[in-house]
């Protein structure tokens, strides 16, 4: 692994998300580990890798919601910098959940590409002057 290269962790149970997330951010200095459920997001998380950055939909299917799995990021990495992606949830429950420390930043669907590129890069940037 190149030492300019970052880990980023994506949990999305939408197969086509993850597709798309990847696409956006493949010329970053990045490299994309992905789960498909909150569970195996944390599985992930236990192994040998350091994540700069985990984004979660917030919707993820049976089981825990990606607030839910943000929080227990939180906890095994705080210095993890935490995106929650989500186009069901209104600005100011998305607002709230942040202040709660759920996540660090949200991303709204629908994706808007040089936006999100944007964030990431802000995020990635914040993990590393910590």
């Amino acid at each position: 692994m190149n030492t300019n290269t970052s880990q980023v962790l994506l949990v999305d149970n939408e197969p086509k998300i993850l597709e798309l997330v990847q696409r956006i951010l493949k010329n970053l200095p990045i490299e994309i580990t992905t789960a498909k459920t909150g569970e195996e997001g944390l599985n992930i998380l236990q192994g040998s890798k350091v994540f700069s950055l985990t984004i979660s939909n917030f919707y993820l299917g049976m089981g825990m919601n990606g607030g839910d799995f943000l929080k227990l990021v939180k906890e095994h990495s705080p210095k993890t910098i935490r995106i929650l992606m989500t186009a069901g949830i209104n600005q100011d429950s998305l607002l709230e959940r942040q202040e709660k420390g759920e996540y660090d930043w949200f991303a709204t669907k629908p994706i808007i590409f040089q936006n999100f590129i944007d964030q990431v890069e802000r995020s990635i940037y914040e993990y590393w002057e910590k």
